[in-house]
């Protein structure tokens, strides 16, 4: 029987009024190990659950589902409700919880505040993970006033005016709203306002390359005219070649080149006919 005992004491979890009767039957006669063992054992572990899950009722959060369930497994009165919600219920919950605890230990930024109370709530057991999720709202709170309270200290001027809107509002929303949407927005004002300092426009009072009214500066072609002129013993040609940029090549050019070779041509026949004449 003292063998059972010991084994009763070394198991983990049980209530600090079940050790302590426990302990007391181990110091007594074998008349006390066997009357713990086989009636105020049973019921201490009963009352124990019953215990346990006020417990957790007084601990979470009213209105929520775990509050419910505890609720309706008091209210149940027998051994089975409460070990269906020990074994069953409160285990989901819990693991939601840790899941919950872990997230919030991950997020960027968050202070002493929530770190720590999170830590000690992981490190715990069932009454510190409820306690925390508990009071998840007024941790949230005073965490992220102090985050709020840091911004204003190395923002630029509109992170401070948008940081002190949101603290003199006060509410969990408000504080919520700046650090997720208003606190981005306000960096990029200040970063603009910023860019704007360091490369501030200028206007263009002068004209650079050609602009306004233009002048065109007219060009005078030549048109040459190229004659050539081949003679021989037994005959004499004039040949008048005109030469032109086009059909846009002016009147007079034309009309001057053709009078130049009907002269040349004129002064060859009466050449010819003074050879002839001395001859």
């Amino acid at each position: 029987m003292r063998d059972r005992l010991d084994r009763a004491i070394a198991e983990k979890g049980h209530s600090k009024y079940f050790y302590e009767h426990a302990k007391a039957a181990a110091a007594g006669t074998v008349d006390d190990v066997r009357k713990f063992l086989d009636v105020d054992m049973p019921q201490i572990l009963v009352q124990d659950k019953y215990v346990r899950i006020s417990q957790i009722l007084s601990l979470s959060e009213p209105g929520s589902p775990l509050r419910q369930a505890a609720q309706e497994a008091l209210e149940g009165g027998t051994e089975a409700d409460a070990d269906r919600f020990l074994t069953t219920v409160w285990p989901s919950f819990a693991t939601e919880y840790r899941v919950k605890v872990a997230r919030i230990l991950n997020e960027p930024g968050i202070t002493r505040i929530l770190r720590d109370a999170a830590n000690e709530a992981l490190d715990g057991k069932d009454q510190e993970l409820i306690h925390f999720i508990a009071r998840l709202p007024q941790l949230r709170h005073d965490d992220d006033q102090l985050r709020i309270s840091r911004l204003i200290e190395v923002g630029g001027p509109e992170v401070r005016k948008a940081a002190l809107a949101a603290l003199e509002n006060g509410s969990n929303e408000a504080l919520r709203t700046f650090l997720e949407v208003g606190l981005a927005e306000a960096q990029a004002r200040d970063a603009a306002a910023q860019e704007q300092q360091n490369h501030p426009q200028t206007g263009n009072n002068g004209n650079n390359g050609n602009s306004g009214t233009g002048v065109t500066q007219a060009s005078n072609t030549t048109t040459v005219t190229t004659t050539t002129v081949t003679a021989t013993d037994t005959t004499t040609a004039a040949t008048g070649v005109l030469a032109s940029t086009g059909v846009d090549a002016p009147l007079g050019a034309i009309t001057a080149a053709g009078a130049t070779s009907v002269a040349l041509g004129a002064a060859l026949v009466a050449a010819r006919r003074r050879r002839q004449h001395q001859s």
